[in-house]
């Protein structure tokens, strides 16, 4: 089986959720025999990347535009479309894949899903977040255009346009992208639950949509684990990942603030926004709250080695957290928002706690209560539960695909 898989972009390239994922699935899929190609927006990263050998080979990454200062304005002219459509268009050609697999399309735009319906090809469409409903990807207007023209695009390439401009743009966005899927009826692949209904609610088919959480190669998570509490009179709490206001850094600062005096260390490990992390060393940075930076995510094993609490205070409709998973794969007390993806994996007084969002408040008691028993309450936790590893789930993904294929036949 040949699967040809679009994503934005990859692991090392970028340590987000989706890029690491996308990376860790096709070298699961390559184990068990498919062949697999990623196509990926080619930048000036990738360029270098390429030069120093850092790119897996199935790795293609797709020139978006002519370099120079007209870009793709002089193909439009000529009525030639982007050139990202004929570097794609040639690799379709060149490795003839089975399945299309779009882990997201927000490097090349809605026209990728519409470009590449007319190959007549099985489609598989996985929904990571809220990008196909929202264009800020977080949702803060909770399904109403208005509040999304007004919160949510404000920070994307509409917001020059003014507000009637992303009213607009917004409605068109969803509007064309719920046509293809009323068109195309492709295979849309939520990954949690949450997701999944807010996708039904927003009028997206129910039977198109599956539920198909991810996971994770816990084998070296798992080779990491150190008992917990190794100084039973400390306990190191730690956040790991991007440091933005959606992720509630903040709310965490603050809640461990709140629990003083208490026998713990806060260790926040990542970069993002800069302006926002310069504001949280500012008002919290001291002994026992630390900012150690950027990461790369190949050690992230060793930092979760190093810790005894993972704490996850998302205030957004988390649509999955890459965190909660491995740090359970680590055995490590987890205490996660009570919102979106994260109350699917997170059951509480099972595998973790959870506290309702926003709220540094109830987070300062869970954390009051959890850190003098860590070592007590670890031992009653199912760490098992709810984790999923990436041999499995590129299995479960083999299943999709013949399904997609059986279903759609190619043609033409």
């Amino acid at each position: 089986m040949k699967v040809l898989q679009i994503s934005h972009g990859i692991y090392p390239l970028s340590h987000a959720g989706t890029e690491i994922y996308t990376a860790d699935l096709a070298q699961a899929l390559i184990g068990r025999g498919i062949d697999v190609t990623v196509a990926i927006p080619a930048t000036a990263k990738t360029s270098e990347a390429l030069s120093k050998g850092q790119l897996q080979p199935f790795v293609v990454p797709i020139e978006r535009a002519p370099k120079g200062r007209f870009g793709n304005k002089l193909r439009y002219a000529t009525f030639r479309g982007p050139l990202w459509q004929d570097e794609l268009r040639l690799l379709i050609q060149r490795i003839s894949p089975d399945v299309i697999h779009i882990q997201h399309a927000i490097g090349f735009g809605p026209t990728l899903f519409e470009w590449l319906e007319k190959f007549g090809l099985p489609l598989v469409i996985t929904l990571p977040d809220y990008w196909l409903l929202c264009p800020g990807i977080l949702r803060d207007c909770d399904g109403n255009v208005v509040q999304c023209a007004k919160l949510c695009c404000a920070d994307v390439q509409w917001a020059r346009f003014g507000f009637a401009g992303r009213l607009a743009t917004a409605i068109a966005h969803r509007r064309r992208i719920k046509r293809f899927v009323a068109r195309a009826r492709p295979h849309l692949a939520a990954i949690s639950r949450k997701t999944q209904l807010i996708f039904e609610s927003e009028g997206y088919p129910k039977e198109l949509i599956h539920l198909h959480p991810w996971g994770i190669d816990v084998r070296p998570l798992r080779d990491s684990v150190r008992q917990v509490s190794e100084d039973p009179a400390h306990t190191r709490i730690g956040f790991i990942g991007s440091m933005r206001a959606h992720k509630g850094c903040h709310v965490l600062a603050e809640a461990f603030v709140r629990s003083r005096p208490i026998a713990a260390s806060l260790h926040f490990y990542g970069g993002g926004d800069e302006a926002y992390i310069q504001t949280l060393k500012q008002q919290f940075e001291g002994p026992d709250i630390l900012f150690h930076g950027r990461f790369d995510h190949g050690s992230a094993a060793e930092i979760l080695a190093g810790l005894d609490v993972v704490v996850i205070p998302s205030i957004w409709e988390e649509s999955y957290c890459l965190v909660a998973q491995e740090a359970l794969a680590a055995r490590k007390i987890v205490i996660a928002s009570n919102t979106g993806g994260l109350a699917d994996r997170i059951v509480h007084g099972v595998n973790g706690f959870l506290v309702p969002p926003n709220d540094a408040a109830a987070l300062s008691q869970e954390i009051s209560t959890i850190v003098p028993r860590s070592r007590e309450i670890a031992q009653t936790l199912d760490f098992d539960r709810s984790l999923l590893d990436i041999g499995d789930d590129a299995q479960e993904w083999i299943s999709v695909y013949e399904t997609a294929i059986a279903r759609q036949p190619r043609f033409g």
